[in-house]
């Protein structure tokens, strides 16, 4: 044929026999359109397009503009705007047990229950560590926080150990062998040093 054909019902319906192939072959420069008589590439659509899933690494789409705030952008792609999770139990996830890497560009900065950061991770609640503790620039590790954990304290400079660090007028700081204190001072500066129990003979 050297026309077109023009299918002009309400419901025109393709099938083949045998659950044989559809194929458009378009010669020279010739292209497929839907919806559009006037098509500009190999398959152009006047509207939307839905599938299932797509094929392919999408390494040359071009021109994918941001219409569902449900959806994220093609993977290796970057976003202007900010990523907001707002669903109750939202889990960030990797497949094969990748690294979730955040790299703020320039002053950004990271908050967890705060949209006002001001270090380069702010928390506002409770940080739980089940296990390795936490790792310092010094390379020291601290596994615990209770009162006297500390195997040692040594610096070749002032060690500074502060209590009442909000300055509330509230704290002190108490030296303690075993489960007796041996040495307090308290907030007002006093030093109380504790009597020896004499042994009994």
């Amino acid at each position: 044929m050297t026309g077109g054909i023009t299918f002009n019902g309400p419901t025109t319906t393709f099938a083949t026999l045998s659950n044989q192939n559809i194929s458009m072959m378009p010669n020279g420069t010739g292209n497929v359109g839907i919806g559009t008589t006037t098509p500009g590439r190999d398959l152009d659509v006047v509207g939307v397009v839905r599938a299932t899933s797509f094929e392919g690494s999408g390494a040359s789409l071009t021109g994918v503009t941001a219409t569902d705030a449900t959806k994220l952008p093609l993977a290796g792609g970057t976003m202007t705007g900010a990523l907001i999770l707002n669903i109750a139990n939202t889990d960030i996830t990797t497949v094969s047990n990748g690294d979730v890497t955040i790299m703020p560009n320039g002053t950004g900065q990271v908050g967890i229950g705060t949209t006002n950061p001001g270090q380069m991770l702010t928390v506002v609640g409770t940080i739980e560590s089940t296990s390795g503790g936490f790792k310092f620039p010094d390379g020291t590790t601290m596994t615990s926080a209770g009162s006297g954990s500390a195997s040692s304290l040594s610096n070749n400079v002032d060690a500074i150990i502060t209590a009442d660090s909000d300055a509330n007028a509230s704290g002190k700081v108490v030296l303690k062998t075993g489960v007796s204190d041996r040495l307090t001072i308290v907030n007002g500066g006093n030093v109380v040093l504790e009597p020896r129990r004499r042994r009994k003979n």
